[in-house]
């Protein structure tokens, strides 16, 4: 069936490119379809949900419209999450300053912002490899911002020592 083979080729889809001369074909075959059949007239958008080259050009349109979003979507988690770990690098600075209530709100602020933009997001239907990407690249911040975290826990352990020995 069409549909499925439509369906397989939207999921299998490594760049948008791919996407887009499949999307240029249909439109093709759209514009055949109708200067084969001029007598329909203008139809509507759920009309052509049920007609064949229509069909295929509403996925393959839907198909590229998600995988935008999912790459809009990877370009703020990294800007996001920068902005987190330059809040948190902040706070280290202010803490040697012996800042230590704004640093800790800073600490608190930067962790938040990593951890929430680093966490996974709901599955999409369609653009399969774009969505592999933003997951990946969220687990690798995940990672970064836990090690981040332990190391925060490790420096504060050790400055708590070395004071509570001075005194």
């Amino acid at each position: 069936m069409l549909s499925d083979y439509v369906d397989k080729q939207i999921k299998e889809a490594g760049s948008l490119e791919e996407l887009i001369q499949d999307y240029e074909i249909s439109l093709k075959e759209v514009k055949a379809y109708e200067a084969e059949n001029s007598d329909l007239g203008v139809l509507t958008r759920y009309q052509q949900q049920s007609i064949e080259p229509y069909k295929t050009k509403l996925r393959l349109e839907d198909a590229i419209d998600t995988w935008e979003q999912k790459s809009r979507e990877y370009g703020r988690v990294w800007f996001q999450w920068s902005a987190g770990l330059i809040l948190f690098f902040v706070g280290i600075a202010l803490f040697r300053l012996s800042k230590s209530w704004i640093a800790l709100s800073l600490h608190i602020a930067g962790l938040t912002e990593m951890i929430w933009w680093s966490s996974p997001t709901r599955m999409m239907i369609g653009a399969l490899a774009e969505h592999e990407r933003l997951l990946n690249a969220k687990l690798l911040l995940t990672l970064v911002t836990f090690a981040l975290l332990m190391a925060a826990w490790y420096m504060s352990e050790r400055s708590m020592g070395s004071s509570s020995q001075s005194e």
